[in-house]
C-alpha cells in the first residue's frame, strides 16, 4: 500500500522543467550517477523562509511571522503545500510552542503570544512543510531569537560553560597520514561570534607543526602533513592568555584528500589518494547546486594525483557541492563552494522625513525593480522596531538564507557581509567551516527513495495508526472514521493501510478543538487508533548564540517589560482580536437535498416523532426489536436496505438507538441527503445529519470505545494592532503609547508599477527605529531591504 502511494506522490511531483546535464556530458559520470542526478533534478524541493518581526523579546510580547514557501530550483513561490509547521525550541530541542499555518499561493503569516511561562534564554524558531520532512530537520528552515522573561529571575551563565570554543575541518572531509591538506577552523566565544587569537599544532613530540589564527570571524586556515604513528593537538591563546588545547581529527592510513586553488574565474581541484586506488584508475567529479547537475568531469590518476579544472561560471550562484567519486561508485571526498550570487531584484524604501516626532504619520513609499531598474511586481513584508543594546540590526534575511545559510550548518555571524563584500577568503573559510558534511550526494539520495510523508496539497493531513486493542499488531483494512464536532463540522472517513497507518484529509480546520476517532461499531472494541503529532520530533540541535546581558541592557530591559504590559493593561482586546478566515462552510456533502430548520416545525417530545410526523424521506422502522431509520433513494423512489450515515454535529453514530433516546429540543436542524453518497472507497445509503444548537455533541452520548482528543488546527490570523494618530484627540489621548514595533505588514503586494505606499504611525517611544522588507518577485527573483527612522 505505501509502496504505491509514495511511487504515485512521486509521480506527480516531477518539474516540467526538468533537465538532464549528465546525458549531455557522455562518459563524465557512471550511469547510475547520471540517473540519480537527473532522478533529483525533477523531484519536488520545498525550501522555505520565515521573516520574524524582530529577534529580541520578552515575555508577553506578540512574536509575528511571515512565511514564505518556494521551490528550491527557481526559488518561484510555489503552491503545493498548504500547511507549514512552526515551532520555537529551547536549547534542550524541546518544542515550546507550535502552530500550523495555512499557506495560500506559497504564503503565510501568523504569530506566538509568548506566555509569561517561558524561561529566559535563546531559542530557535524553525519552520518546515509535512514533505520536507523527507530530507531531515537540516533542510527546515531555522534562526535563532532570544527571549527574557522579565517576571523570573534571569539564570547566570553556567560555569561549566567554556569561555571559547575551537573546531576543525579538514577540507575534503578527512585527513590522510603522508598526504597534505588544508584544516579549516573556526574560534569563538560563549555568544558563537568569532574571536581573535593565535595557535599552533604540536605533534605527540611536542614539536610545532605549524601555527595559524583567524582571518576573519573568528575562521581561518592552515596546511600540514599528518605523519603516520603521530598524534596531533592545537595550543589556542585568546587576548595573549593560554585558553584551549584541542586535538586535531585523526588521520587515516589510507584514503582521499581534495584541494581546490582558485585563480580568478579559474578552478582547479587535486585529488590525491594514498593506499585505496591503483594507477590509472578513473575519478570523477560532480558539482551540484539547487537539485541541478552543474558540473560532470572524468580524471585518470597519474601517479597518486588527479586534476580537475573548470571555470566558476560552470558553476550555479550559491552553494555548490563538489563530490569526487571513485571507479566503484563510491563518493570518498567533497567539499562546497560559494559563488556570489548577482542582484536580481532591488526594493527601494523612501519615507516622507528622516525624523518624526512621537504619534506622527510615517508614510512609506516602495519600490521593487529588476537589475535593469524595470518595474517588478513582487510579495513583501514589512517589519519596523526599535534599535537598542538589547535589539540589534537582523542577522539572517531572505537573500542570504536562501542563497548561503540554507545550505550550511551552525550559526553564521554576520551572514551579509558575503553579499556586499567581495572577499573570497573570507568566504572560503565560511564554506569550509559551516559547510562540511561526510560524504553526502545528493543525487543518489533522490533516487530509489521511499518517501514516508506526502505533500498536504488541500489542507492538514491528521495521521494516525491502526492496531489491535489485544496484541497491538498493525490492524490493515480498517474502516475508520475521523470527526471535528463543532457547528462547522469536519468528517472523513480512511481505510487503513498496510501497515495500519490512516491518513484524514482535514482542510479548513481552524482553531482548537477535539477530534473524535473511531472504528465501525462491530469491530471498535477490537481496535484502538492512535493519532500521531504532526510535528517533526527529529532534530538539528544546532547551537544558538548564549544570551548575554551588560548592565545597560538591564536598565532598557526593564523599560521593554514595562512597555509590553502597558500595552496588556490598555490595549488587551485589540492585540487579542483575530481575524475569521474566508473558508468554505458548506458541509462534506455540500447542499443537503432536504433540510429541516426544527423551530419551523412542531416541538415533539421524541425524535422519533419528529421523524415520523415530518421527515418524509426518512422511514422509521422496527428491526430486531429496535427502532431503525432507513432512507428514502429518491431518484428510484424506494428505500435504501440499511448503510445509513448517521451524524450528530459531525460525528457518526453507529447505535441509531441513542439518537432515539436523544431530545430533540437541542436540536436544531436536520440536513438529509436523500441518495447514495461515495466518499473515498465508501457509498453510504443516504445521509441524515443532525446539527445540536451548541455544537460540539451538546450532552449526545458517544460510543465509550471512541477516541476523543484534543487538538489544534490551523492558526487562526491575529490582527497586528496600531494605534491611527489622525486627530488631536488622538493624539493628546493619556493613553500611553510603547510600542516598539511600530509596523508588522505580512501581505504587501507592489502593483505591475512596482510601487505601494505604507504608512503608520509613531509610538510615545524616541529612538532609531529600523525597517526590514522581505520579497519574492512571480519569477523567482529575491530582495532584502533595511532603512531606519528617527523618532525624537
Amino acid at each position: 500500500m505505501k509502496k504505491k502511494l509514495i511511487t504515485t506522490v512521486i509521480g506527480s511531483l516531477l518539474l516540467l522543467h526538468a533537465r538532464s546535464y549528465a546525458q549531455a556530458q557522455a562518459g563524465a559520470i557512471s550511469p547510475v550517477q547520471a540517473q540519480a542526478a537527473t532522478a533529483a533534478e525533477k523531484l519536488l524541493h520545498e525550501k522555505v523562509f520565515l521573516h520574524t518581526d524582530k529577534t529580541f523579546y520578552v515575555a508577553g510580547d506578540v512574536l509575528w511571522f511571515k512565511l514564505y514557501c518556494m521551490e528550491e530550483a527557481s526559488h518561484r513561490l510555489l503552491d503545493v503545500s498548504k500547511v507549514a509547521y512552526i515551532e520555537v525550541l529551547d536549547k534542550a530541542s524541546k518544542p515550546q510552542l507550535q502552530a500550523k499555518i495555512a499557506l495560500d499561493g506559497g504564503e503565510g503569516n501568523g504569530s506566538f503570544m509568548l506566555p509569561v511561562s517561558i524561561p529566559s534564554g535563546s531559542y530557535t524558531i524553525r519552520a518546515y512543510t509535512n514533505w520536507m520532512k523527507n530530507f531531515g530537520a537540516a533542510s527546515f528552515f531555522e534562526k535563532s531569537i532570544a527571549i527574557v522573561n522579565t517576571f523570573k529571575r534571569l539564570e547566570p551563565v553556567a560555569a561549566t560553560t567554556p569561555l571559547y570554543q575551537i573546531d576543525f575541518f579538514p577540507e575534503g572531509g578527512q585527513l590522510v597520514t603522508g598526504l597534505q591538506s588544508k584544516v579549516a577552523f573556526k574560534l569563538v566565544d560563549r555568544s558563537l561570534h568569532g574571536v581573535e587569537g593565535k595557535g599552533a599544532v604540536v605533534d605527540d613530540r611536542g614539536d610545532t607543526v605549524c601555527r595559524f589564527q583567524p582571518y576573519k570571524f573568528g575562521m581561518g586556515s592552515f596546511v600540514y602533513v599528518p605523519q603516520a604513528g603521530r598524534t596531533y593537538k592545537a595550543l589556542v591563546s585568546v587576548g595573549g592568555n593560554p585558553s584551549l588545547i584541542k586535538n586535531l581529527p585523526a588521520a587515516l592510513e589510507g584514503g582521499w584528500v581534495l584541494n581546490l586553488q582558485a585563480a580568478g574565474e579559474q578552478l582547479r581541484i587535486t585529488v590525491k589518494g594514498r593506499g585505496t586506488h591503483r594507477p590509472g584508475e578513473n575519478l570523477y567529479l560532480t558539482a551540484s547546486n539547487r537539485q541541478k547537475l552543474r558540473l560532470a568531469q572524468k580524471a585518470t590518476l597519474e601517479g597518486d594525483s588527479a586534476v580537475f579544472r573548470f571555470t566558476e561560471a560552470e558553476l550555479g550562484e550559491g552553494i555548490s557541492l563538489l563530490t569526487v567519486f571513485n571507479e566503484a561508485q563510491q563518493p570518498v571526498c567533497e567539499r562546497p563552494y560559494f559563488k556570489q550570487p548577482a542582484s536580481g531584484m532591488t526594493i527601494s524604501t523612501r519615507s516622507d522625513a528622516a525624523a518624526y516626532g512621537t504619534r506622527k504619520k510615517v508614510s512609506l513609499s516602495l519600490l521593487t525593480t529588476d537589475s535593469a531598474a524595470r518595474p517588478l511586481p513582487a510579495n513583501l513584508s514589512l517589519s519596523v522596531y526599535l534599535l537598542d543594546s538589547l535589539q540589534a540590526t537582523e542577522d539572517t534575511d531572505l537573500v542570504d538564507w536562501v542563497w548561503l545559510r540554507s545550505e550550511l550548518r551552525g550559526f553564521v555571524e554576520s551572514p551579509r557581509y558575503y553579499f556586499t563584500q567581495k572577499d573570497p577568503q573570507a568566504a572560503e573559510n565560511l564554506v569550509l567551516t559551516h559547510g562540511w558534511r561526510k560524504f553526502r550526494d545528493p543525487g543518489s539520495s533522490a533516487a530509489g527513495r521511499l518517501f514516508q510523508y506526502t505533500p498536504e496539497f488541500y489542507g492538514h493531513l491528521i495521521t494516525g495508526k491502526v492496531t489491535h486493542a489485544l496484541t497491538g499488531k498493525p490492524q490493515p483494512g480498517i474502516q475508520t472514521f475521523l470527526s471535528v464536532p463543532g457547528i462547522q463540522t469536519k468528517f472523513n472517513v480512511q481505510k487503513s493501510g498496510d501497515s495500519g497507518e490512516v491518513k484524514f484529509d482535514v482542510k479548513d480546520y481552524y482553531g482548537a478543538g477535539e477530534l473524535v476517532v473511531q472504528t465501525h461499531e462491530q469491530d471498535t472494541g477490537n481496535y484502538r487508533v492512535d493519532i500521531a503529532s504532526p510535528f517533526f520530533e527529529e532534530y538539528t540541535g544546532a547551537e544558538s548564540p548564549l544570551l548575554q546581558l551588560d548592565e545597560k541592557g538591564l536598565g532598557r530591559l526593564t523599560r521593554r517589560s514595562i512597555g509590553m504590559q502597558v500595552q496588556h493593561a490598555y490595549t488587551e482586546d485589540s492585540i487579542s482580536k483575530f481575524g475569521l478566515p474566508q473558508i468554505d462552510t458548506l458541509p462534506f456533502f455540500g447542499h443537503p437535498d432536504h433540510q429541516y430548520l426544527l423551530d419551523n416545525y412542531t416541538r415533539f417530545v421524541t425524535m422519533e416523532e419528529v421523524l415520523r410526523e415530518y421527515v418524509r424521506e426518512i422511514n422509521v422502522r422496527n428491526h430486531n426489536g429496535e427502532l431503525e431509520m432507513i432512507m428514502l433513494n429518491e431518484p428510484r423512489r424506494e428505500f435504501f436496505n440499511g448503510n445509513l450515515l448517521v451524524l450528530v454535529d459531525g460525528v457518526p453514530v453507529f447505535d441509531q438507538t441513542k439518537i432515539f433516546s436523544y431530545d430533540p429540543m437541542r436540536v436544531k436542524k436536520l440536513d438529509v441527503v436523500s441518495n447514495q453518497y461515495f466518499m473515498g472507497y465508501y457509498a453510504f445509503n443516504g445521509i441524515a445529519s443532525f446539527t445540536t444548537y451548541k455544537g460540539g455533541l451538546d450532552g449526545f452520548q458517544l460510543d465509550p470505545k471512541a477516541v476523543v482528543i484534543d487538538y489544534e488546527g490551523l492558526q487562526l490570523e491575529r490582527e497586528f494592532y496600531a494605534p491611527q494618530y489622525s486627530g488631536e484627540e488622538q493624539r493628546t489621548s493619556r493613553t500611553p503609547d510603547f510600542r516598539s514595533v511600530l509596523q508588522w505588514s505580512p501581505t504587501i503586494k507592489t502593483d505591475g508599477t512596482g510601487k505601494k505606499e505604507i504608512s503608520f504611525y509613531t509610538s510615545d517611544i524616541k529612538g532609531r527605529y529600523l525597517g526590514v522588507v522581505e520579497g519574492i518577485s512571480a519569477d523567482g527573483k529575491l530582495a532584502s531591504s533595511y532603512f531606519t527612522i528617527q523618532v525624537d
